[in-house]
C-alpha cells in the first residue's frame, strides 16, 4: 500500500518509523485513515493519495502512527477501543494522537511547523490540539 504514497523523503522517513514497529499499510474500504492495533495495520484512503497535498498526507501519517505509539504504550486503551465503532473513538484519544504524531514529527526531524499540521485538522479538536501544542502542560 505504501507504494500508493507519493515519493518524499519526509514520507519515507514516517513510514519508515512505523515499519521499524511493526506496523503494515493496507487499502481502506472506507474513506477514512486509521489503526487496527489488533492486526498493527494502518489503513490508507487510496484516494486521499492522489488527491490530498503533501502536508495533509504528512499529518495523516504522522496522527495514525501516533495511535500505534499510544496504544503500544496504553493496551488497556487499545483494547476498549478494539470494542469501538470509529465515530465512538473518544475525543480524547484522537487528541492524544495528534499530540504524539506532532511530537513525532520533531523527533524524526521534518520541517513542519504547528500551522501546517493543524490546518487538517477539523473542529473542535484543532483547537484543543494547538492548546497543548502551544501550552504544553
Amino acid at each position: 500500500m505504501e507504494r500508493y504514497l507519493p515519493e518524499n523523503q519526509f514520507i519515507n522517513t514516517l513510514i519508515y518509523y512505523a515499519k521499524r514497529r511493526g506496523v503494515k499499510f493496507s487499502h481502506s474500504r472506507t474513506p477514512l485513515w486509521y489503526y487496527r492495533p489488533d492486526t498493527r495495520t494502518i489503513y490508507l484512503w487510496k484516494e486521499d493519495l492522489r488527491s490530498q497535498p503533501l502536508e495533509f498526507l504528512i499529518t495523516a501519517l504522522a496522527h495514525e502512527i501516533g495511535h500505534v505509539v499510544d496504544f503500544d504504550l496504553n493496551p488497556d486503551k487499545a483494547r476498549v477501543i478494539a470494542c469501538l465503532g470509529v465515530d465512538e473513538v473518544p475525543e480524547e484519544v484522537e487528541i492524544n494522537a495528534f499530540l504524539i504524531g506532532f511530537k513525532i514529527i520533531r523527533d524524526l526531524k521534518i520541517p513542519f511547523s504547528v500551522s501546517h499540521y493543524v490546518q487538517w485538522i477539523s473542529e473542535p479538536l484543532k483547537k484543543r490540539v494547538i492548546s497543548f501544542l502551544v501550552n504544553p502542560i
